[in-house]
């Protein structure tokens, strides 16, 4: 008989490991817990190719996907594995393969289809608490530069610090400086939409080159100079 071997490790698994989003897509990947029904190895992943392609091995139901939401953290993800192996054993236990005059195909005995439906119910109402900060943009809008006599250094450690305030999480952990980086390519955005930057910011934007090169570094200057 073959043993639900659960691959997925929430510790050494990335923050948001199901989540993905290609350049130029409106939507995530879609996200899933794969059960590979010949080796009994279950993992967690995301979908790899643009629009409905599968592979054969799953189109003909050897390795079953199980949608999940591509925004539950690796120890939410942990937790609904969990919940269900039981039923993920009793599909294992009543998987078979048949060959049907062209390809292998995967075939269920009637508690192991019990046992994927009660599956797909189970996991459709695992939803993340909380969820993705998709856009540092959008996070910091309310404030998006350092108060007055605050520097840009503190300012962007309390951005830090903000992780996990109302559920919501950065993709991953960030140091100080990791997210003075991703900052600096915000407040540029910022500049090049035509808003006006504070002379902190954009004394230290010119001080890291930041906008070097660009049309903007003119009234970069200006702002650099006001008081």
């Amino acid at each position: 008989m073959k043993t639900l071997n659960i691959k997925f490790d929430a510790n050494t698994a990335d923050r948001f490991p199901v989540y993905a989003k290609y350049d130029g897509q409106h939507q995530p990947q879609p996200a899933y817990i794969e059960l590979n029904t010949r080796t009994g190895e279950l993992t967690a992943a995301y979908s790899g190719e643009i629009g409905n392609a599968v592979p054969m091995t799953v189109y003909h139901g050897i390795d079953l996907r199980y949608p999940i939401n591509c925004q539950l953290r690796a120890s939410e993800i942990q937790d609904a594995i969990g919940k269900i192996a039981t039923l993920l054993q009793r599909v294992l236990n009543g998987h078979s393969e048949e060959w049907d005059g062209n390809n292998y195909v995967g075939r269920m005995s009637d508690d192991a289809e019990d046992a994927d439906t009660e599956i797909f119910l189970a996991l459709a109402d695992i939803q993340p608490d909380g969820g993705l900060i998709e856009s540092l943009h959008q996070w910091i809008e309310p404030q998006p530069f350092p108060s007055e006599g605050q520097s840009v250094e503190d300012f962007a450690a309390d951005v830090v610090a903000s992780d996990g305030e109302g559920g919501s999480w950065f993709e991953k952990p960030y140091t100080t400086e990791e997210m003075l980086s991703e900052l600096r390519d915000v407040w540029a955005e910022m500049l090049y939409a035509g808003n006006d930057i504070p002379a902190v910011v954009a004394r230290h934007l010119i001080e890291h080159g930041t906008c070097d090169g660009s049309n903007w570094m003119d009234e970069l200057r200006e702002f650099a100079a006001a008081e």
